[in-house]
């Protein structure tokens, strides 16, 4: 009977633990245009996605800038979308995320919205975010508009299949060439699949 026990104890913890760490790698956000684009949206092509915002001192512009080097280099460079998603849509709005894109390569898609369909993005990428006033943690409702305040994010870059479904995951200090080496490598297997 105690083997037994055990045994549906653990069944019923493994169980737990896999419907908490299977993410969908789905996402429901605006472009700047004011259209709701979902991973859906996307069915010829990879998808190269990240999370950041536009005050981000240094991984978002390295990040950038290493899509747009895999974008320059890239043999076909139309099969992959690269989209950067806002987890701080109380500065970035759907303008300045575009912009803020477009410095880099046009051809970045931005997205935001609301923060609750953002959040869900979040967790679906099983991605983090949050944000710090004066080193302590701050609540999203309380964020100031005349003060600075410090957002702090995971850094993984996702590569998506045609089907939406999760492909690959980067370190963003992999660097544009090993990037670009990985994403290749990652779509000649699946289409030889």
């Amino acid at each position: 009977m105690k083997h037994y026990l055990n045994k549906f104890f653990c069944l019923a913890a493994f169980a737990a633990v896999s419907a908490i760490a299977a993410p969908t790698y789905e996402y429901a956000l605006i472009d700047q245009t004011g259209k709701t684009v979902t991973q859906k949206d996307f069915p010829e092509q990879y998808q190269l996605i990240a999370f950041g915002f536009t005050h981000c001192p240094d991984v978002c512009p390295t990040t950038l800038f290493d899509f747009k080097q895999v974008l320059a280099n890239m043999q076909q460079p139309e099969r992959l979308q690269a989209i950067f998603i806002t987890i701080d849509p109380h500065r970035d709005t759907p303008e300045t995320l575009a912009k803020y894109t477009g410095y880099f390569d046009k051809r970045i898609l931005a997205l935001g919205g609301e923060r609750a369909a953002i959040d869900q993005a979040v967790e679906n990428f099983n991605a983090t975010y949050g944000y710090q006033i004066d080193g302590k943690k701050a609540e999203y409702d309380n964020l100031p508009s005349d003060k600075p305040y410090v957002v702090f994010h995971s850094t993984l870059i996702y590569l998506l299949d045609k089907e939406g479904e999760l492909l690959d995951i980067f370190d963003y200090q992999s660097g544009h060439k090993q990037l670009l080496a990985g994403i290749e490598a990652s779509i000649a297997a699946r289409e030889q699949q």
